[in-house]
């Protein structure tokens, strides 16, 4: 009997919890439900509020109602402010200017500054892109603290907006939050800065010295400095290159030297062209050919046989962009007896499309071109590489008379 009535007990209970989490849900559904539709309503409101405000803003554009008379009118500066930046963001010129002139003169911008001070993160954000889209400097001040927020879209949108307005007086607290903050930030920050213009070095030099950023970070600023090609950052650019330990760091300090393209930068860079590490050598080699250094040809010859296959590669792509004197070296080197590197003259001079403007020079009826341009191709048949130029004989019937002739051919 005990047994039994603990049994029908519990089945009750069970049965009780089952029907009150049953009406608990339905609650909750039927809650959300009802806050769905207010939401929407809210919204539907909103938009036809919206729609009345975008035609009076309309009629502000082509004149037909007047600053002053726009102030009279009673509308909310929340939705105003929307609908203002909405419109904003897609016109240009006079209109735009216009535009920002009314933000400021109907007293917009305290919306926007109340926005990012707001508890919620998503009206901070709204608030910075705002900012940004209007542009005007003399409110960027307002953003300095948004760049120390706790919530990290927060600070991606000040930065950019930053970036958006580029008040060069803002730049030492962007650069600033560089050693704590995010490696996200660190590529955002890295992203505006050169926006700002080759000014901004002196805020960007004292973060270069050692141990104030993390490795990633430091590379990221010496791309910015390489970015805007600043030439009196060439010694402190050096001083890194010299004294790092770090190989990503002297790599991306070397490429930065590189693009300034200075007697002093020509100078590090060929010295780095004897260097110990491969790496080195592969990027001082890259550095050269951008820089189109004809006078360099001699510096890269010994690479060409170097052990590194990177540098061999970077070694003859570095001459094929040298033009003609580059072209006739790299023909000149196949005759040596180093088949790695035939190897890879043959191949830089068919990716750098130097082969192909052979072939179409070949057919020309100017007998300087055409013999230019006989001289690649029989030094490619010479020494045996027709591979790729079998793919043109039937095109190209001079070019399939040399491959049969390859064993009468003397240069």
């Amino acid at each position: 009997m005990v047994e039994q009535f603990i049994i029908e007990q519990l089945k009750e209970y069970t049965f009780r919890i089952t029907i009150y989490l049953f009406l608990s849900i339905f609650s909750i559904f039927i809650l959300s439900l009802i806050i769905h539709y207010i939401r929407k309503a809210i919204s539907k409101l909103k938009s036809k509020k919206a729609q009345r405000y975008y035609s009076i803003i309309y009629d502000f554009i082509l004149d037909k109602i007047r600053l002053k008379e726009l102030q009279k009118k009673k509308l909310k500066k929340t939705i105003l402010t929307d609908v203002f930046v909405k419109i904003i963001s897609i016109i240009v010129g006079e209109k735009q200017l216009k535009l920002k002139n009314a933000v400021k003169e109907l007293e917009l911008i305290e919306v926007i500054e109340k926005g990012l001070h707001s508890i919620l993160p998503s009206k901070r954000v709204k608030a910075c892109y705002l900012l940004g889209l209007l542009g005007m400097k003399e409110h960027s001040r307002l953003l300095i603290p948004a760049l120390r927020d706790y919530n990290p879209r927060v600070i991606s949108s000040a930065i950019i907006a930053l970036g958006e307005i580029r008040d060069i007086n803002t730049v030492p607290e962007i650069i600033s939050i560089l050693p704590f903050c995010l490696e996200a930030h660190a590529w955002l920050i890295s992203a505006v800065l050169p926006f700002f213009g080759p000014d901004i070095y002196e805020f960007i030099k004292p973060y270069l010295k050692a141990n104030i950023l993390h490795e990633r970070k430091l590379i990221l600023l010496i791309k910015v400095v390489s970015n805007l090609r600043i030439a009196h950052s060439i010694r402190d650019l050096e001083n890194i290159y010299l004294n790092t330990e770090s190989l990503d760091v002297k790599i991306a300090a070397l490429n930065a030297i590189g693009k300034i393209n200075d007697v002093i930068s020509i100078k590090i860079v060929f010295n780095a062209l004897n260097d110990k590490t491969w790496e080195i050598r592969a990027v001082a080699a890259n550095i050269v050919g951008s820089m189109s250094l004809k006078g360099a040809s001699s510096r890269l010859i010994p690479l060409l046989n170097d052990k590194s296959w990177y540098v061999r590669r970077n070694a003859a792509n570095a001459l094929a962009k040298m033009g003609k004197l580059g072209i006739y070296t790299l023909l000149n080197y196949m005759n040596q007896k180093d088949k790695f590197a035939r190897d890879m003259i043959a191949q830089t001079l068919e990716e750098t499309g130097v082969v192909d403007k052979a072939l179409v020079d070949i057919q020309s009826e100017d007998p300087k071109i055409k013999k230019d341009a006989e001289y690649i191709i029989k030094m490619l048949i010479q020494h045996g590489y027709v591979k790729y130029l079998e793919n043109y004989k039937n095109q190209i019937p001079h070019v399939d008379e040399l491959i049969e002739k390859k064993e009468k051919i003397r240069i």
